[in-house]
């Protein structure tokens, strides 16, 4: 009986959308006066609720975004609610485009959404108002809504135990431009989730581009929020997040106060769009002498809001749906979201041990060549390169970089080089820019960070440099998104610049110095995780670690925890026992390998010297105490 009903309702949903099109394209009115007209009958043919006001509905191109607004109100609508203001449904961003068709795709879309969301919604002769109901609105909802809401429960009880039926609502279909321009206002109007992860493929429908948005999140972009949430309640020492504990150098904090108190007041105003002209010319000047070419820093050099922006302009800008972007894991978590969101395919490749036991460093984990050499093909338009490595701390060498580059060449393939920590290499290892290599200079876009750098990680200045051709499309992208950067801080660590440009090669320059300073953390971090049981990968650059825990399995209560993954587990049980966190590694890596990652937690040493001692300290009474 309860299928019969539904089949009933599919049916009689399709009789509606079918005959309100046909009426549509017969109609002699302007098409958007059609369309406005179509949008009151649908409605009203669906759930019966009288339409007040004049309707409005201005169209919108098809390269233009359409608004979220709409889906807040024909998905998310009270029930309860028996009159409908029709102007608060169906208001779009104008335009001078009101082509018939685009009318069907739009209407045929509303009532897609309507189709999908609401099966569970009365219909037939129940849903008739009577005329005195159709006359006084608020009459009706007072003397009809209570009587009929019993039945109205009983078929949506029976919808909704139907799994077929449950599964469909889910898959209303939005505009690919609504996930990708207007994020933000998808999570502001219509409560969905800004990290919602799309199906892989897509299919066109009506003529316009759409993605099927699925019910379940991206995971890596999850344990952000999670694990600050952890440490906020119980109150550990924090060894998950990558950032100093310490003081940036004095002549970078100085600068910027005197940027912004000094006599040049324009200095808090607005700047160039693409990079604020001293800092944009002092990239070039130092990448100029690093790349061995001459750098343009007008059209070469963009400066973004962090080194994520500079990702996020590139990925957004040169991807297309359906294009393939390999991914090397464990990867930094936003790679996978950003290809996503863009309509790309990621293609997952990952490092892995040659060895586990003894003495490991994060050269022993290495890249399969003939795996790699499989994921490259046609639809492949990028490869992410991030060298020096997070979270593994792994320095490509230079016939590691020699590989991906005869790839890339070959199929013709952006390499998009994430070299944020380029300057925290540990000798005797040397990082290689793969910009440098033969031919590479033309197909490379090379991320870099302020943060890293001068560990100013609050500053958010990042940039991007490379050929004038592939900087086009993340100009585009900037330029539209968050337009230009903070005046202030650019000018600041323009001077920073200028000042370790003299210093290059030297001691006192702190591009050599820091690494040293962390150098004896790294050791220390090593020694005291191996003293305890751990097995740590000794990394050749950055400043994260990775141990190896299993040995403490029996001394940790995973069990008290309840997350599919045991690093989850490890480290939240440790957070909350032992009052020392650190991040799971499985949240770099795709679901298929996330068990690679599984007997790791990662720590963070560019920590003050007495914070590093008081992690020794707490596991070494953690394990004096449970055994």
């Amino acid at each position: 009986m309860m299928a019969s009903n539904i089949a009933s309702k599919i049916d009689a949903r399709h009789r509606d959308i079918k005959d309100t099109k046909s009426s549509l394209s017969q109609d002699s009115e302007p098409p958007r006066q059609q369309l406005s007209r179509a949008i009151c009958q649908s409605h009203a043919c669906q759930f019966g609720h009288p339409v007040s006001g004049k309707l409005t509905c201005e169209l919108v191109s098809l390269a233009e975004p359409l608004p979220v607004t709409i889906f807040k109100k024909f998905v998310r609508y009270e029930r309860k609610q028996s009159v409908v203001a029709a102007e608060d449904y169906c208001t779009l961003i104008s335009s001078n485009i009101y082509t018939l068709s685009f009318c069907h795709a739009v209407l045929q879309i509303f009532q897609r959404c309507l189709f999908l969301r609401n099966l569970d919604a009365p219909s037939g002769d129940e849903q008739k108002l009577s005329t005195a109901g159709q006359a006084n609105p608020l009459a009706h909802r007072s003397d009809t809504h209570s009587s009929k809401s019993l039945h109205v429960n009983d078929e949506r009880r029976q919808v909704q135990s139907s799994r077929e039926i449950c599964r469909l609502r889910e898959k209303c279909l939005l505009p690919i431009s609504v996930v990708t321009y207007f994020k933000a206002s998808v999570s502001q109007y219509t409560g969905m989730r800004i990290t919602r992860r799309l199906r892989e493929q897509t299919r066109c429908y009506t003529g316009l581009w759409c993605y099927h948005s699925d019910n379940y999140s991206i995971p890596p972009s999850c344990y952000r929020v999670e694990y600050i949430q952890l440490a906020l309640e119980h109150s550990p020492l924090n060894l998950g997040q990558g950032f100093p504990d310490f003081a940036a150098p004095e002549y970078v904090t100085k600068g910027l106060a005197e940027v912004t108190t000094g006599d040049n007041v324009l200095l808090n105003q607005y700047t160039r769009g693409f990079g604020h002209p001293r800092l944009v010319n002092a990239l070039s000047r130092l990448y100029s002498k690093l790349i061995g070419r001459q750098i343009d820093p007008l059209s070469e050099v963009i400066v973004t809001s962090g080194a994520y922006q500079a990702l996020f302009n590139t990925i957004m800008g040169h991807t297309s749906p359906g294009d393939e972007v390999i991914i090397i894991e464990p990867f930094f978590d936003c790679y996978y979201p950003m290809v996503k969101a863009a309509g790309g395919v990621p293609r997952l490749i990952p490092l892995r041990p040659k060895k586990t036991s003894g003495s490991i460093s994060s050269g022993d984990w290495v890249l399969d060549k003939d795996e790699l050499t499989g994921l490259f093909n046609a639809k492949t338009k990028a490869i992410i390169l991030n060298t020096p490595h997070n979270p593994l701390g792994k320095v490509f060498t230079r016939q590691e970089l020699e590989v991906i580059a005869d790839l890339c060449k070959k199929w013709n393939v952006l390499c998009i080089a994430d070299e944020v920590y380029e300057w925290l290499v540990y000798k005797p290892y040397k990082h290689i820019r793969i910009a440098t290599l033969p031919d590479m200079w033309d197909r490379t876009v090379t991320i870099g960070s302020a943060g890293k750098t001068f560990s100013v990680t609050g500053w958010k200045i990042g940039w991007a440099y490379g050929p004038a051709h592939l900087l086009k499309n993340l100009q585009t992208v900037h330029q539209n998104c968050v337009y230009t950067c903070s005046t202030p801080l650019q000018e600041a660590v323009a001077r920073g610049f200028e000042l370790e440009f003299q210093r290059l090669g030297k001691p006192e320059c702190y591009f050599e110095s820091l690494p040293q300073e962390l150098l004896s953390k790294r050791d220390f971090m090593a020694k005291f995780l191996s003293e305890v049981g751990m097995v740590p990968t000794i990394p050749e650059g950055g400043y994260f670690m990775i141990a190896d825990w299993t040995s403490l399995a029996g001394r940790v209560r995973l069990e008290e925890e309840t997350d599919k993954n045991k690093d989850y587990r490890f480290t939240k049980w440790m957070t909350k026992n032992v009052k020392l966190q650190g991040i799971p590694p499985s949240a770099f890596y795709g679901s298929e390998h996330a068990n690679l990652g599984e007997n790791y937690v990662r720590y963070c040493f560019i920590k003050k010297d007495e914070n590093l001692q008081k992690a020794a300290e707490i596991l070494q009474k953690w394990k004096a105490s449970s055994s």
